[in-house]
């Protein structure tokens, strides 16, 4: 095959160091795979340009992302008005291959009459007015919380006024659902993502601890830590809570807790033995936006998982993890802690994984989008 596609990317998709670029990378090197001649062109604003994407895109061309301050009084989504660039639509402008948007971030072309005969296709990471509006709900900043309760309503706003032959590609049946129901979009489907080729092995071996893992900074995972931190205080549960910088009040919170362990920015490999030793990865949510990319992570690469339904809406993983209210964690537990974690266990869970995250399935079913 050799089918040409345009992909905008929201930010450079390398290195895979975060649970935001996991879909976007894969997605390149699956598409690859399938002789998809690749036109990446991503926003760059802090990673650098990346030569290791060379070896799956026929071309790389970045672009400058425009700061707050420059498009406050556009009547814009901050997301969207900072990735509107004419070099970007004018390259896109030479040729007349079909244009797949990573993320609603990059989807203001469709408001451009210059693309109106253009296959044009959006891959829809979150229904972003609900995560901005979960992100200003849990936030402990005032600036943060004002700034995602406007980013929130302006999305709201910019996510129904879109041209109805867009094609939505969802990363969850739920998002793909109420999104087509809210709007009326009626080319909304479901893909899942596109993951790293995890090689699981049954390890009956394990440590003696729970694990909640995540990116620290991100205020609604900080928040987490922190109710999670002053339920397992009251127990005598070894728990540790591992991700990328910690906040100083998580810090104190833990401080001269015996049982409790704060493990600031670890490495991926470490990250990774983190998750593959512990007994029981704890993965609730604050909000049912998207899919949890650190679910699936324990999922393939860990033992027990307890999760609660916000982790788990929109997905098929109720019966192959434990699902359960926030102040009943420790409880479940403390069971899971004594419970043998089953080879038989471990295989139903691989097989479903491994057929809904299949790269080389799901990059045939998106080609199948690309050229209809």
């Amino acid at each position: 095959m050799k089918e040409h596609l345009n992909i905008v990317s929201l930010t450079v998709p390398y290195p895979v160091n975060f649970g935001g670029v996991f879909d976007l990378f894969h997605k390149l090197k699956a598409l690859h795979a399938k002789g998809i001649k690749i036109h990446l062109h991503c926003f760059e604003y802090g990673r650098g340009q990346q030569p290791a994407l060379n070896d799956f895109c026929e071309t790389v061309t970045y672009y400058p992302r425009v700061s707050y301050s420059k498009t406050f009084f556009s009547g814009l989504p901050h997301i969207v008005a900072s990735r509107i660039n004419e070099d970007l639509f004018n390259n896109l402008l030479q040729n007349n291959y079909p244009i797949l948007m990573e993320g609603l971030h990059c989807s203001f072309l469709l408001k451009d009459e210059r693309f109106n005969n253009r296959k044009r296709l959006v891959r829809l990471h979150n229904i972003e007015s609900d995560y901005y509006a979960d992100l200003g709900k849990n936030s402990v900043k005032m600036l943060q919380k004002l700034y995602c309760r406007k980013e929130s309503a302006l999305l709201k706003q910019y996510e129904s006024s879109l041209p109805n032959d867009t094609v939505w590609l969802c990363v969850t049946k739920k998002d793909a659902k109420d999104f087509s129901e809210r709007y009326g979009y009626k080319n909304c489907d479901y893909l899942p993502l596109f993951l790293p080729e995890w090689s699981s092995a049954y390890q009956q071996e394990s440590g003696n601890y729970c694990l909640y893992h995540g990116d620290l900074s991100i205020s609604s995972n900080n928040k987490m830590a922190l109710l999670l931190a002053e339920l397992f205080a009251a127990t005598e549960i070894p728990f540790v809570i591992a991700g990328h910088q910690p906040s100083k009040k998580l810090l104190q919170q833990t401080k001269g807790v015996k049982n409790i362990e704060v493990i600031a920015s670890p490495s991926n490999d470490e990250m990774h033995n983190l998750i593959t030793k512990a007994k029981v990865n704890i993965v609730p949510s604050l909000s049912a936006t998207g899919i949890k990319l650190k679910l699936i992570n324990a999922l393939y690469n860990g033992k027990h998982c307890i999760a609660n339904a916000e982790t788990v809406a929109g997905t098929e993983f109720e019966d192959i993890c434990a699902v359960t209210g926030l102040t009943n964690i420790p409880a479940v537990a403390r069971t899971l802690m004594k419970t043998e974690f089953t080879k038989e266990a471990f295989e139903k869970r691989v097989t479903m994984l491994r057929g809904l995250f299949n790269n080389g399935k799901n990059a045939d079913r998106l080609i199948q989008y690309i050229c209809s």
